[in-house]
């Protein structure tokens, strides 16, 4: 009985906790795979969801700490990108995406040794845009 009384308020702490323990376990994994690994490339401009006003937008990102090269990857209304408009090896932190479709949702994210980063978009106004 009394392993019984045990086992049920352990239980009661675990389903208190369990959410705090998860999201401890998830952080000490991602500062434990930075520091064996290195931090992967991550897009800072545009904003994710930014509405660009004319026909070119200036993409840049963080390059990281791993060593191998960063490819990005562009793609209009497909988040899969299946087939990408630009899947390009980058020697720097930023590019120029020129003649933008006027409505168009474009994705894009960055590849570093074999990992993607998270996608970011952003759409193209419709109406009273300068291009």
């Amino acid at each position: 009985m009394q392993w019984l009384h045990i086992l049920w308020l352990a239980a009661g702490w675990l389903r208190k906790y369990a959410v705090t323990l998860a999201l401890m376990v998830t952080l000490v994994a991602a500062m434990a795979g930075a520091a064996l690994f290195g931090a992967a490339p991550m897009p800072q401009q545009p904003p994710n969801g930014y509405d660009v006003e004319r026909g070119k937008v200036s993409l840049s990102w963080s390059k990281g700490t791993r060593g191998e090269p960063i490819t990005l990857q562009i793609s209009i209304g497909d988040p899969d990108f299946s087939a990408p408009i630009v899947d390009k090896k980058m020697n720097t932190n930023s590019h120029n995406v020129t003649k933008l479709e006027r409505g168009a949702t474009y994705y894009w994210r960055l590849i570093q040794g074999g990992n993607a980063s998270p996608t970011a978009h952003f759409q193209v106004s419709r109406y009273n845009a300068r291009f």
